[in-house]
């Protein structure tokens, strides 16, 4: 079990993440997961859980030479939420990718941890839409209350660890997810508005600059 204390006193999950990230580097570049470990944070009188799972899996087929997928979940000590991560990934090009699939990760790391943070603190808590409601478009999904936070935290994170500005690491999201700005809604086939999507976002980070790791 590792504990990570008072990482919420100026309402961010900024050392968290970086403690995190800073446990299982080691792991990307051995490429060797983490079946299970218990990770306790504490706030005020408040204390969440979660249970990291760690998956590296071979897919000599995959279309990128990596890729992430993870979901976090937030728990107490009693009912530990989770935090599941799998990297998949091309066995014979992905020690030249190594560099891009740590920042991804420490990206996805904090992404997730905004989650934990939000469904385990009173503060935190997030009412991102209806009851039973799916998100209806992968727009309205990206604007929604509860990813907005975590999408805009994990792209800061990315642009200090790549060293590059936060409208970078914007675009360079944008480019990397392109193919996915089509999606399905209930009113049929929609696309994506990506400049919306992204006023949406820089504003959410203007207005709690507070809440934000340094960057440029």
């Amino acid at each position: 079990m590792m504990k990570l204390k008072d990482i919420l006193k100026e309402n961010v999950l900024d050392q968290a993440a970086d403690g995190l990230f800073n446990k299982i580097q080691p792991s990307i570049k051995s490429l060797k997961g983490v079946r299970k470990e218990l990770f306790v944070l504490d706030h005020g009188s408040e204390q969440g859980a979660f249970n990291l799972k760690l998956i590296y899996a071979k897919r000599p087929n995959l279309d990128h030479v990596y890729d992430i997928t993870a979901s976090g979940m937030g728990g107490d000590i009693d009912d530990p939420g989770e935090l599941n991560i799998t990297v998949q990934y091309r066995p014979t090009e992905i020690q030249g990718e190594l560099n891009g699939l740590e920042a991804e990760m420490h990206e996805v790391i904090r992404h997730e941890m905004e989650h934990i943070g939000q469904q385990s603190f009173d503060d935190m808590f997030v009412v991102a839409h209806e009851p039973n409601e799916d998100y209806d478009t992968y727009e309205n999904y990206l604007t929604q209350a509860d990813e907005t936070p975590a999408y805009v935290q994990g792209l800061v994170t990315r642009a200090v660890h790549k060293k590059i500005t936060f409208d970078q690491a914007l675009e360079e999201w944008h480019t990397e997810n392109i193919a996915n700005f089509e999606t399905s809604g209930k009113e049929g086939r929609q696309k994506a508005d990506w400049s919306r999507i992204k006023k949406v976002w820089v504003d959410w980070a203007k207005a709690n600059k507070d809440k934000l790791k340094k960057h440029d």
